[in-house]
């Protein structure tokens, strides 16, 4: 690496860009703060890349011609009617039956979205420690004083008083 002022910059730059295109790098300085550099550009590939990793892979000419029309018609998405309709009353029902539980669970999936289930007032303490690991939390200091309140009620109907406060 080359540090340069700028005033030396001026008046060597075609010396100092021979240095950068033999690899060298070029630090261009304001009062020996350097503001730049001056590196060399990469050089543009000259040969082809290989193919995939394996170096004796040969792509069959066969590759390149075109599609034969039915499975470029499948692509396309053309027949597509003839094999999805149903061909018997069986097979119009089941369709419908999976439609319908498809339907129910992406209903399902943005009502736990929307109203996710940690919002809901914990009825046990095994309930708090489930919604305190969720994901997201909604409100942690509220699900932990709710707990504390299960721990206090818990040790009353015991009588031990250790987790009385007071």
């Amino acid at each position: 690496m080359i540090k340069i002022n700028l005033a030396e910059a001026k008046a060597r730059l075609s010396q100092y860009l021979d240095a950068v295109e033999r690899g060298d790098v070029v630090v261009v300085c304001r009062r020996n703060v350097p503001v730049a550099e001056i590196r060399p550009l990469p050089k543009p590939l000259t040969e082809s890349r290989p193919v995939g990793t394996d170096p004796g892979l040969v792509v069959p000419d066969s590759f390149f011609e075109p599609l034969p029309d039915d499975l470029l018609a499948a692509f396309e998405g053309a027949g597509a009617d003839e094999r999805t309709a149903p061909h018997t009353p069986d097979e119009a029902h089941a369709i419908e039956l999976l439609e319908r539980q498809r339907e129910d669970r992406l209903r399902m999936f943005y009502d736990q979205k929307n109203h996710p289930s940690h919002l809901a007032e914990p009825a046990s303490l095994s309930d708090v420690i489930t919604h305190i690991q969720a994901p997201c939390p909604a409100d942690l200091g509220a699900l932990v004083a709710t707990a504390e309140q299960f721990l206090i009620a818990e040790s009353g109907r015991r009588g031990s008083g250790r987790w009385a406060t007071g």
